[in-house]
């Protein structure tokens, strides 16, 4: 995960914006991380990353998605496992009340 994060920044802080390095992140590098999540989730037949239980890296996994934004659904589209875990936590009353207040 934090390799992803870390790709993510580095292109998206690029100044200007370098239309090939964004394509190959979206196109190749958040396909390979999200064929690795899932896979991870299959393999261990959970419903979060570590357990049947919310974790930080489930948490992350989905501030982290919020940050991608507008093209959150698309990545997701294929990976019903990610999708569960993002919808899950993303209706929680905390989350959804943190994020109201939220600076």
């Amino acid at each position: 995960m934090v390799e992803l994060i870390e790709r993510y920044v580095r292109v998206s802080s690029l100044k200007p914006l370098d239309q090939m390095q964004i394509d190959e992140l979206f196109q190749e590098t958040f396909p390979h991380y999200l064929n690795l999540f899932q896979n991870l989730l299959t393999a261990q037949n959970t419903t979060f990353f570590a357990s049947n239980q919310i974790t930080w890296a489930d948490l992350v996994f989905c501030a982290f998605f919020d940050i991608v934004g507008e093209r959150k659904n698309q990545l997701l589209s294929n990976y019903p496992g990610l999708i569960a875990i993002d919808s899950t936590i993303n209706y929680l009353p905390q989350i959804v009340n943190w994020k109201s207040i939220r600076p």
